[in-house]
């Protein structure tokens, strides 16, 4: 038998580990920083730390990674908590990523990202070169810079987001340019600088957005234009609100009682959103408590076009919520005659019953906040004057082992609990 020396030893065992990597199969679990070269079903398998360089790595198409709830930490020091580099169809999914430079960094890469929490990175998502890519339904808060950062991109839906308390910009587009994308129904708000920054873009559809900023939308580049709103019949424009309640949407009057402001929302000559959504109610915030009294996060309410708006946040992002029930009634639950008894969200003896509340979602995964619509009409209720709004959350952790309850602190229920409910004022 032929002596193998310590070099073809080496040799051998690399070409192993590299053959592990590339022809990895399908449901393939990953437990720490990994390179993904072969197409398939990936998911994580447990929390874990890239204190340098990029937590996953993907060069190739035909990727789906599931998070399933876990979270990937970069202690601040990592470069990327996803690279995909390259031009193909990958899907992220599920899954917390944060204390990064850039939590995902699409270079020449699309993807279909959704159900993700992208916090406490310098940049949640950023964009060099890349089109087609899917946006969806993400938590992208408390960023350093930017939640979403793109440059030259194209053809990119940003869809249903929370987009929140990012240092810088909720969205910022700059470099190359930066057209036909599509920017709706996300909710943009508590920004630093800018809920929406563009520079060299145009030809971009934005509207449906729910916009709460220091600055709502700045463009940059005189000239550029981009399409703000839809008719009237597919829900116009957006909401445009100020911390201090001057936004357009909260000064400019509906005298037609259409549900859009009477006139346009100017950002430039080039950049007119022609019928920005009227707001004529407050937003009211409401503290959220356990049992105690302490409390653990706040419930963002407003009311417009026959649609209650509602975010639940928790202030301790080691928490998340793990189910939500939330119901609104024009009717005082005091009143033993009303809806909340005859049907069934009390029960006789007042104890609020939340499985049966209009609103009951239960999540996969902890999530820290979470916001919702309850359409009033579809409960039939047609008052101008009170809304009274209980909400009910459970607390759980890492885990998704619940570990509290909690309520929205107002006005207790008169049965033997201590679940409480709020009166939001209808203007």
């Amino acid at each position: 038998m032929k002596n193998i020396n310590k070099t073809s030893i080496i040799c051998l065992t690399l070409l192993a580990v590299f053959i592990s990597i590339s022809a990895v199969s399908a449901d393939t679990p990953i437990t720490g920083p990994t390179i993904i070269t072969a197409s398939g079903d990936y998911y994580l398998a447990n929390d874990f730390t890239c204190p340098s360089g990029d937590a996953i790595v993907i060069t190739s198409e035909g990727v789906t990674i599931d998070g399933q709830g876990h979270t990937i930490d970069g202690l601040d020091t990592g470069t990327n908590g996803i690279s995909c580099q390259y031009d193909g169809p990958i899907t992220i999914h599920n899954m917390t990523i944060q204390n990064f430079d850039h939590g995902i960094d699409l270079y020449l890469a699309y993807i279909n990202c959704y159900d993700n929490i992208l916090t406490s990175n310098n940049v949640g998502i950023y964009a060099f070169i890349g089109d087609s890519s899917t946006i969806r339904n993400n938590v992208i808060s408390s960023n350093d810079d930017s939640g979403i950062y793109f440059d030259f991109t194209w053809w990119v839906s940003i869809m249903e987001n929370d987009i929140s308390s990012n240092n810088n910009a909720g969205l910022y587009f700059t470099g190359g340019d930066n057209i036909w994308n599509y920017i709706e129904n996300n909710t943009i708000v508590s920004n630093g600088n800018y809920g929406i920054y563009l520079e060299n873009s145009h030809m971009n559809d934005i509207y449906h957005n729910f916009l709460n900023n220091e600055v709502n939308a700045y463009v940059a580049d005189l000239g550029y234009s981009n399409t703000w709103s839809t008719s009237a019949e597919t829900g116009g424009g957006n909401y445009w609100l100020h911390p201090d309640g001057s936004g357009w949407s909260q000064t400019t009057p509906d005298a037609d009682n259409n549900g859009y402001c009477d006139l346009p929302k100017v950002i430039d000559d080039y950049n007119v959103d022609l019928l920005p959504i009227f707001v004529g109610n407050p937003i009211e915030v409401y503290t959220l408590v356990i049992g105690d009294g302490t409390p653990v996060g706040t419930l963002t309410t407003h009311v417009a076009d026959d649609l209650l708006y509602f975010t639940y946040e928790i202030s301790d992002r080691n928490m998340g919520i793990g189910e939500i029930h939330l119901m609104a009634l024009d009717e005082s639950p005091e009143d033993t005659e009303s809806r909340w008894f005859e049907d069934g969200y009390l029960t006789k003896t007042s104890n609020p019953k939340p499985g049966q509340f209009e609103i009951n979602e239960e999540f996969e995964f902890c999530t820290y906040i979470y916001s919702g619509i309850l359409n009033l009409t579809e409960i039939e209720v047609d008052s101008e004057e009170s809304l009274y709004i209980t909400a009910h959350a459970t607390l759980c952790n890492d885990s998704m082992e619940s570990t509290d309850g909690i309520w929205v602190n107002g006005t207790q229920f008169s049965g033997k609990n201590w679940a409480m409910y709020v009166e939001y004022p209808l203007e």
